[in-house]
């Protein structure tokens, strides 16, 4: 198994001042492969998070598939898909904390855009979720 996870980092290695709304991408093995950080938080989220940067822009490779994803928002910038469908994505994983209102269109878009797979996620998840 491999996942996409949301979360939000306070990285070190940049200071640790600032707050990332950030997708990070796990592989079958257990390791941490890549971590992309929002390109541009919307609305209130700019009152906390910080921009990030598209450093973490990959696919990874996962069977027969191509996998990239994109976080919230960013699912609707043509330029960030444009990125991951030019490195050979296949599946696309769109990881949303919204509602079926804000991301039925779009998911559907991106795979007819993109000709690939797209797995839209929308959870929320805090820790009273575990027991």
């Amino acid at each position: 198994m491999a996942i996409y996870l949301g979360i939000i980092e306070r990285p070190l290695d940049r200071g640790g001042h600032s707050v990332y709304a950030s997708l990070v991408y796990v592989n079958q093995q257990g390791e941490i492969q890549s971590v992309h950080r929002k390109l541009q938080p919307t609305y209130d989220e700019r009152l906390a998070w910080a921009p990030g940067d598209g450093n973490g822009l990959q696919v990874h490779s996962l069977k027969q598939f191509t996998v990239g994803g994109l976080n919230c928002w960013e699912n609707w910038m043509p330029l960030p898909r444009a990125a991951l469908y030019g490195q050979g994505e296949n599946l696309h994983v769109a990881v949303w904390p919204g509602s079926d209102h804000n991301t039925k269109d779009i998911t559907r878009f991106i795979a007819r855009e993109s000709r690939s797979f797209v797995i839209s996620v929308s959870a929320l998840m805090s820790k009273v979720t575990f027991p």
